[in-house]
């Protein structure tokens, strides 16, 4: 006849609230005051009194063993002992896990440190990979940011719920990095808007920084228009800041994610015409609906003279018709992320499809890696409970790319995964050798042989052989022999 219950009064932002708690009801037809009162959190975690909590009993191990969980106070197992809960298992502590949304995340490439939004102005950040744990950041009230690593810069969206300036810090000390000749780190005139849905946050779509300082970011104009369906550029001396926003590219259709490469081009995921469906999900319309391309859009300036854009685009460069990540749709706030190395390769999640890819900036795919795996699966790791084939992931939404690392943000489950980069000669060509007929990369008797047979002879006629023609004039004659015999014996 026990009854367990998990209560709390208020909010997280209430002073009446008094955290929450687990109850004991020993008998629940008599009592009217609990046996057993245990405070789990001094904190009520939640916004909203509608949050719910989770209460589960197993009895089938011969033990009666409550399992609680709310918010992020993760999930916890208590043996009930009869005058006591005794803790039993703590999936936070075994896990390391204090982190709970990975709604977005960004890598330092120089120092191989990610941080991580969880969507209500939480930051955390990984740095130490040979015993890796999240570290809240309280110093970064951020939705999104973009970070510079050449000049040691972050670049987020600060200020409160569904709206907000971009700030710039130190990435290093985290301390506010004003502009030159400022006392302000403020860099926008304009705030930016964005849905906020219950539970899940704030729908930031994308904040990118170029190695030049230039700025772009994908968001609304106003409480009213929150869609953000334009990209907002901003340059300008660092004195003259904040910078007003100017539209470069208007109307996007469900865009998400954007970002800069090395030379100045930018990225945007949007919605595509015709989606590409993995095998598997063609009979899914959800999958098809939030899929979507990424863009290409070339600089219509140039790093030296300060502004990427001082004219807008007429169009994109070129599209990658991808299934890329998921866009938003309706209340929808975790936005996939692709990024871009210093090579111009591509790297994008497929979170329904629990994998990832690379391709070169031709659009060539070079790999697709990624099964479904729970929190259980550690791709070989030491602790793995359920071994899987290829790399464990439940909703990859988010990757992030090093010289020699590739970082996955595993919404699902809650988790980074890093991998590290590793390279195979597929295959090699010889360079032109002038003399070398057949294209073996000598130049010796075999190909004074063809040459000796095309000799004298002219384009059209049937003894005539390009390959022998060297300097492409028609003819096969004796400035082709000269050119043979120059590189004889290479």
């Amino acid at each position: 006849g026990a009854v367990y219950v998990v209560t709390r009064i208020g909010s997280q932002t209430d002073p009446r609230s008094t955290g929450v708690q687990l109850l004991k009801f020993a008998d629940w037809r008599t009592e009217t005051t609990p046996s057993i009162q245990m405070v789990l959190s001094a904190v009520n975690q939640s916004y909203f009194r509608q949050h719910r909590s989770y209460v589960r009993v197993n009895e089938s191990t011969g033990h009666t063993d409550v399992w609680v969980g709310y918010k992020d106070m993760a999930v916890r197992i208590y043996r009930d002992t009869g005058s006591s809960l005794a803790l039993l298992k703590d999936f936070n502590q075994i896990s390391g896990q204090t982190c709970l949304s990975i709604n977005h995340m960004q890598v330092d490439p120089r120092t191989e440190k990610v941080y991580v939004h969880t969507g209500f102005h939480k930051t955390f950040s990984v740095e130490d990979w040979s015993d890796p744990s999240f570290a809240y950041q309280p110093l970064i009230t951020a939705g999104d940011s973009a970070i510079d690593a050449r000049n040691r810069h972050m670049y987020m969206r600060a200020g409160g719920k569904g709206s907000g300036t971009i700030h710039r810090i130190d990435i290093d000390t985290l301390q506010p990095a004003n502009a030159a000749g400022t006392t302000t780190n403020v860099f926008t005139a304009e705030q930016f808007f964005y849905n906020w849905c219950i539970n899940q946050g704030t729908s930031d779509l994308g904040l990118a920084v170029a190695s030049n300082g230039n700025l772009a970011v994908l968001g609304g104009m106003s409480v009213s228009q929150i869609s953000g369906r334009d990209i907002w550029f901003l340059d300008g001396e660092e004195a003259d800041v904040p910078w007003a926003r100017r539209s470069i590219v208007p109307d996007l259709s469900g865009p998400g994610c954007i970002r800069f490469d090395l030379k100045g081009n930018l990225y945007v995921g949007q919605r595509p015409e015709n989606p590409v469906v993995p095998a598997g999900f063609e009979s899914d319309s959800l999958f098809a609906s939030t899929v979507g391309d990424i863009y290409k859009y070339s600089a219509t300036g140039t790093m030296e003279s300060g502004s990427l854009y001082p004219t807008n685009p007429t169009g994109p460069a070129k599209v990658y018709n991808v299934p890329c990540g998921a866009r938003q749709v309706e209340c929808v706030t975790r936005t996939s992320r692709f990024d871009i190395d210093g090579y111009g390769t591509l790297y994008y999640p497929t979170p329904l499809a629990q994998t990832c890819s690379v391709m070169d900036n031709e659009g060539n795919e070079i790999l697709t890696f990624g099964t479904y795996g729970n929190i259980d699966s550690k791709g070989g790791l030491p602790g793995e409970s359920v071994p899987t084939i290829d790399v464990p992931m439940c909703y990859p939404n988010s990757v992030g790319v090093s010289e020699d690392y590739i970082y996955v943000g595993d919404l699902g489950n809650a988790r980074i995964l890093r991998l590290r980069k590793s390279y195979a000669l597929e295959a090699y060509t010889r360079q032109a050798v002038p003399g070398d007929v057949n294209g073996d990369g000598f130049v010796n008797a075999v190909d004074l042989l063809s040459l000796a047979h095309a000799f004298g002879s002219i384009s059209g006629d049937a003894e005539y052989d390009i390959r022998c023609d060297f300097n492409k004039d028609g003819a096969v004659n004796a400035i082709d022999l000269l050119t043979l015999a120059k590189a004889w014996g290479t």
